[in-house]
């Protein structure tokens, strides 16, 4: 980076032709670093997990271009008090987390005392250069993603629980998925940006498969495995039955980025049981949808 000259132009009548040309070219070398003077470049990170900015609007990549890396310190070599640095992910898949407070020079303060994760490219953090620090000035996230999921088994799944056993569903089909969050290979949705979601699940047994009186529970979790839940709903078979049988759990959740979102069925009965769920798009199925952003003091 490019300290400005400093030259008092107007009051050193001493200054030689040469002095006041390297005083404009640094000064517009100076101007052309700030926001806005020149392209966005992108930094990759070093070993160490540090990155040295040649301007003030950087992409950050991951070193070798691992899937995660930290961004522990910001080279303040040439950086003037006050200097302002803007820094996005440069893709997606290789994410650049922030370390809080990691001490030493070149140090980040993060104002929620938390690491923060650039998981898009479309989040940005503007940090200005205070000391031996790069202080946190603002955290711009996407306040509209438009998360919209919906998934469901294209076959029948059958199951055989023990007494407290759980199993996934197989959610292995989508009708919708706008941002490409859920995996059909793994069964499970993955934020890509914080917010309050709606998600519904829904089970369709097959009659055949299930006894009146039989207690099950509907969980959908915040892992792949359980517990911990975020919201549960034991069902019981009704005495008629006739024809297949419907139930939901559902709720609206605080989510962050990167956080999972599996479901499952658990037998809450004394002896295994071996039901059957329904396959189709109109059948069971996992429904999501994005609400509104969290709140500020909720945000990673």
């Amino acid at each position: 980076m490019t300290i400005p000259s400093g030259i008092a132009w107007t009051t050193n009548n001493a200054l030689t032709v040469l002095q006041e040309r390297q005083g404009l070219q640094d000064n517009e070398s100076a101007m052309g670093e700030l926001l806005g003077g020149a392209a966005e470049s992108t930094l990759t990170l070093d070993s160490g997990g540090a990155i040295t900015p040649t301007s003030a609007s950087h992409k950050v990549d991951t070193y070798l271009a691992a899937a995660t890396d930290d961004l522990i310190h910001i080279n303040i070599a040439n950086h003037p008090e006050g200097r302002l640095l803007l820094l996005r992910s440069a893709d997606a898949s290789r994410v650049v987390t922030l370390k809080h407070a990691a001490g030493g020079i070149g140090q980040i303060l993060l104002k929620s005392g938390k690491d923060i994760t650039l998981y898009s490219q479309d989040m940005t953090i503007l940090l200005q250069h205070n000391g031996s620090s790069w202080e946190e000035r603002m955290l711009s996230v996407p306040q509209n993603p438009n998360t919209s999921v919906h998934a469901y088994l294209a076959a029948p799944q059958s199951l055989s629980l023990s007494s407290g056993e759980a199993s996934l569903v197989l959610f292995d089909q989508e009708s919708r998925d706008t941002l490409n969050e859920f995996d059909t290979a793994t069964w499970t949705w993955t934020a890509k940006y914080p917010g309050l979601y709606a998600v519904a699940f829904e089970i369709v047994f097959e009659a055949t498969s299930v006894t009146a009186g039989d207690t099950y529970s509907l969980l959908i979790s915040s892992n792949t495995l359980i517990p911990p839940t975020l919201t549960y709903n034991t069902i019981i078979i009704p005495v008629s039955n006739a024809g297949s049988f419907w139930y939901a759990c559902s709720g609206v959740f605080q989510v962050p980025a990167g956080k999972l979102v599996t479901t499952w069925l658990r037998n809450l009965n004394a002896t295994t049981k071996t039901p059957t769920l329904y396959a189709g798009a109109a059948s069971t199925s996992l429904s999501i949808s994005w609400l509104a952003p969290l709140p500020d003091s909720l945000l990673p």
